[in-house]
């Protein structure tokens, strides 16, 4: 039995055991490790739960992406929605976002905007979002431009930047949500810096 002395408390207290004894102690216990196939096995479910998830979502955006799954437009035969309640609040996914090329989302801006311009229709892009399934460009109307005027080019649109789109017509909101696949602006590793591997 030990005196652990004031300098360790305001009251010396008794120690009950020795250095030695729990040296001796320790050396008799073992300690449980997690065996590395286990934390492999682990890592592995983990990484076929995140791809499960991730599968599921884009199948899901790959149905609604298609017309001939999804509601139309009688008048323009677009894929168009109204108010969809599962897109009125969307908030960036941060990991989507580090892997997504703002070069190819500017790129598809552009030439959605000339779209409209070309025919003097005036809009503007007014936010972009990244989710697991869509990349979203928040379309606003300008200078009086009619909502039927901009979901009546979804076709043209589709054609022009070569993918799929579904429009999401928030009328409370004041914009049109235009959905792309969001496999269409990952990056390729060829994109990545040389310098930075980033």
């Amino acid at each position: 039995m030990e005196i652990v002395g004031s300098e360790y408390g305001t009251h010396p207290r008794e120690v009950l055991a020795s250095p030695e004894d729990i040296d001796v102690a320790f050396s008799n216990i073992t300690f449980r490790t997690v065996p590395q196939e286990e934390k492999v096995k682990r890592e592995e479910n983990e990484h076929i739960k995140n791809f499960s998830d991730a599968f599921a979502a884009l199948c899901v955006a790959n149905c609604e992406l298609d017309k001939e799954q999804n509601y139309t437009d009688d008048v323009t035969g677009g894929n168009v929605k109204y108010n969809e309640k599962r897109f009125d609040n969307l908030t960036n996914d941060s990991v989507i976002s580090q892997i997504v090329s703002d070069e190819k989302i500017k790129e598809v801006s552009d030439k959605i905007l000339h779209v409209y311009s070309e025919i003097g229709l005036m809009v503007m892009i007014d936010g972009v979002l990244c989710t697991n399934q869509y990349v979203v460009l928040k379309i606003k109307p300008m200078y009086g431009t009619r909502i039927n005027g901009i979901i009546s080019l979804q076709n043209t649109i589709e054609s022009t930047i070569g993918m799929k789109s579904l429009m999401n017509v928030m009328y409370k909101k004041g914009y049109i949500g235009i959905l792309l696949p969001i496999h269409q602006f990952i990056k390729k590793k060829e994109d990545k810096n040389p310098i930075t591997d980033e």
